[in-house]
């Protein structure tokens, strides 16, 4: 029993006759507590369901675990024989049926929901969104985003015009895609290829950027080069006296994944246009940084970057001295990163604070939104000099 992979299921061992269970009574009865504490333990535990739900999770199950035949797109290959991985939603739809969903066919609302369960509980991978196929086993998927996202690629795949590209820019070409996505056990590229993008566009993997002439490019930030955030910087930054800069807005956490901030930036990136820098011919996106524009002349500049447990941003104005407040900038953010946390339930906090224009994003000081509202004056230990707090604030907040 020890080689066997049934035994990862055993919880508490109980020793019991039932040759004599009278004499057993009290073995029993902490059998049936031990039971129904693993019982309640489980996520859904008393969750009303329809019966059919439990019998289409089975059929499922069934679905998955029993063997087919895959064949290979390459000539002359021997067909393989795996486990299924992805099926067609209209094969849902057909199992449903079978397990007495109403009307099916024609209404696939109950479907959609039994769907969104299973996904939410970990058992398959479904998105409403992008419901032409069903991934019944997500730890396959898992594989499918590390041929992209890993620190193991070979050299072939490292000597390419097109890795060159994407560790530069971030853009993500074709080529480069199907060689990467070859990696992948039971993936047919002719059926898979787009679902599996569209699959990473919801995971936040990739993105295509909102400007039209990019509109159809696919990029993906977590694999760009670092570069220092000053050179970055530089590229919009001006001592002018026509270039206006917001204070520094901050969400300070108690921890900050870089992975998170990296959904906030694929975000900004589909509901923003993107800075474009002609004198290196390339789009502001960049490892932990993005460079917006907030208005079609180019005369407000966005900037958003991460430090540690830190996502910042400053607006950069030009040719303009009007007081612009960009509460509904902050708005985007903090909304955004409260429903990252209800989709993916990472269990994080932050507070708001602000740091000067020319304050350091190297240690998380400044000031926070309450002291900024009771103080007029504050303390800047970057400059060892006192701020008028509305002065911080006026960017970001609407004051009365």
């Amino acid at each position: 029993m020890s080689t066997q992979p049934k035994r990862r299921h055993f919880r508490k061992p109980h020793f019991l006759s039932n040759k004599i269970p009278s004499k057993n009574k009290q073995e029993f009865e902490e059998l049936r507590k031990d039971i129904l504490l693993k019982a309640k333990a489980i996520s859904n535990w008393e969750e009303i369901l329809p019966v059919r739900w439990v019998v289409l999770e089975k059929e499922i199950f069934r679905n998955k675990t029993e063997t087919a035949i895959l064949h290979t797109e390459a000539k002359g290959k021997t067909p393989t024989f795996e486990n299924k991985k992805v099926v067609l939603y209209t094969e849902a739809q057909c199992l449903a049926n079978e397990c007495s969903f109403p009307n099916v066919q024609q209404e696939t609302s109950e479907l959609d929901s039994f769907l969104k369960y299973e996904h939410e509980i970990g058992n398959i991978i479904f998105f409403k969104e992008v419901k032409e196929y069903i991934v019944l086993d997500p730890e396959w998927l898992v594989d499918v985003f590390r041929c992209f996202v890993s620190h193991d690629y070979n050299d072939d795949t490292l000597g390419m015009t097109e890795w060159e590209v994407l560790t530069k820019t971030g853009k993500l070409e074709d080529t480069l895609i199907e060689t990467l996505l070859q990696k992948v056990p039971c993936l047919t590229l002719t059926k898979h290829k787009q679902y599996l993008l569209e699959l990473m566009e919801e995971f936040g993997i990739i993105v295509k950027p909102k400007n039209h002439a990019s509109r159809n490019d696919i990029y993906m930030p977590c694999m760009i080069k670092p570069m220092p955030f000053q050179e970055i910087f530089g590229k919009v930054d001006v001592e002018t006296e026509y270039c206006k800069k917001s204070s520094w807005f901050c969400l300070v956490f108690n921890f900050l994944p870089p992975s998170y901030f990296n959904h906030v930036l694929v975000s900004f990136v589909k509901n923003n246009q993107l800075f474009y820098d002609k004198k290196d011919s390339r789009l502001g996106i960049y490892r932990n940084v993005g460079i917006f524009q907030l208005n079609n002349t180019g005369s407000e500049i966005l900037v958003i970057c991460l430090s540690k447990n830190l996502i910042a941003m400053k607006v950069l104005q030009y040719n303009s001295s009007d007081d612009v407040c960009y509460s509904y900038v902050k708005t985007q953010l903090i909304n955004l990163v409260d429903s990252i946390k209800l989709r993916y339930r990472i269990n994080v906090t932050y507070e708001i604070r602000f740091k000067c224009q020319g304050g350091s994003l190297y240690n998380n000081e400044g000031i926070g939104y309450d002291e900024a509202m009771e103080k007029s004056e504050y303390r800047c230990t970057d400059h060892k000099e006192m701020h008028s707090s509305k002065d911080i604030y006026r960017s970001w907040l609407k004051v009365l």
